[in-house]
């Protein structure tokens, strides 16, 4: 089992349909630098939520996050 904390650093704009990063919110400092920062970071938690062989708990400090999630899990 796997566990992921998706942070702030990430989030779901629900008026957009997209993600949205913020570097404010991100202690990286090498990934903070990085030209496309959302595209790595959604990269990273993918990479993440992908490690689990059995299975992955998820925690959201987002709740627009979570609710989009649960969406695309019910879908």
């Amino acid at each position: 089992y796997c566990g992921v904390i998706f942070g702030t650093d990430l989030v779901w704009d629900e008026t957009s349909s997209t993600w949205q990063g913020i570097k404010s919110n991100n202690k990286d400092r090498v990934v903070k630098r990085a030209d496309d920062f959302t595209r790595l970071v959604l990269h990273t938690y993918r990479v993440l939520l992908s490690r689990g062989m059995k299975g992955t708990y998820v925690y959201f400090l987002d709740d627009a996050t979570r609710r989009h999630f649960e969406e695309a899990l019910t879908q």
